[in-house]
């Protein structure tokens, strides 16, 4: 598929800033950006699973919060020693319990 983009000039100057610091044309680097942003899970996908145990647990909104701030406080924590905070799509992701 062929896209025509309009950019503003800031956006067109980062653009090509990124793309050279990665070694790639301005176009093969937007490319990749679109292609990344449109097959990662939205937000919505990645919370359905938290928002259909909330409603099976009948947990409060409260707990479930807490739930979510140790899950970023761990993958901050993870993050700072250096690993990744994701596994990669190769590996079978373990579940965690926090």
């Amino acid at each position: 598929m062929t896209l025509n983009v309009s950019l503003s000039r800031k956006a067109e100057a980062k653009l090509r800033k990124r793309a050279a610091a990665e070694g790639k044309d301005p176009t093969s680097y937007a490319s990749d950006l679109l292609e990344r942003a449109v097959t990662r899970p939205s937000l919505q996908e990645l919370l359905l699973p938290s928002q259909a145990e909330f409603l099976r647990t009948g947990k409060t909104k409260q707990q479930v919060m807490e739930k979510g701030r140790r899950i970023v406080r761990r993958i901050r924590s993870v993050m700072r020693l250096g690993l990744p905070a994701i596994p990669a799509p190769a590996q079978k992701a373990k579940r965690i319990e926090i």
